[in-house]
């Protein structure tokens, strides 16, 4: 029990020894070396422990396939905050804008309709109900379907811009 409180204790004081290094210098590699170590806990973490991973994916499948309510209603709090976040940053380019907008428009359009249904939402069965969970899982996987797109763009934007630099 002591290791492991030690070893917490000393992972704690690297990461900050990292922060207070990139708040002074910004490096590059300072950051890089950040998420090295972030990506081998993690890794370590699910390596160590298959439980936490079997968890991660049954809260994956459980999103994609029976959403509870309050998963809902967090991915259209967050749809929503990401729309007005497009709607006011300036420079966003217009592909990207406008594929945002048809995401955030299909997932509050198909809110919209689910709240017309008017399910009980305190009945697990009324919730999961052919119509009423065909529309929570559209929801689910369009906000899904678009994380992986906007992650893809920002991937490929990452990457072709770094080719370009050193033309």
């Amino acid at each position: 029990m002591r290791f492991i409180i030690t070893l917490s204790i000393a992972v704690y004081f690297v990461l900050l020894v990292i922060l207070v290094l990139n708040l002074e210098d910004k490096s590059k590699i300072i950051k890089y070396s950040f998420v090295t170590f972030m990506a081998s806990l993690i890794i370590a973490l699910f390596l160590a422990n298959e439980v936490v991973m079997d968890y991660i994916i049954s809260i994956i499948i459980r999103y994609l396939h029976y959403p509870e309510f309050s998963m809902i209603l967090a991915t259209v709090i967050i749809t929503i905050v990401l729309f007005l976040y497009n709607i006011f940053k300036e420079s966003k380019n217009a592909k990207e804008r406008i594929i945002n907008y048809i995401f955030a428009s299909f997932i509050l359009v198909a809110y919209i309709i689910f709240l017309e249904m008017d399910v009980n939402i305190y009945s697990v069965n009324a919730l999961y109900e052919k119509n009423s969970l065909i529309c929570l899982r559209y929801i689910t996987r369009t906000f899904t379907l678009w994380n992986v797109i906007i992650f893809m763009i920002k991937y490929f934007k990452y990457f072709l811009g770094k080719g370009n630099k050193h033309d």
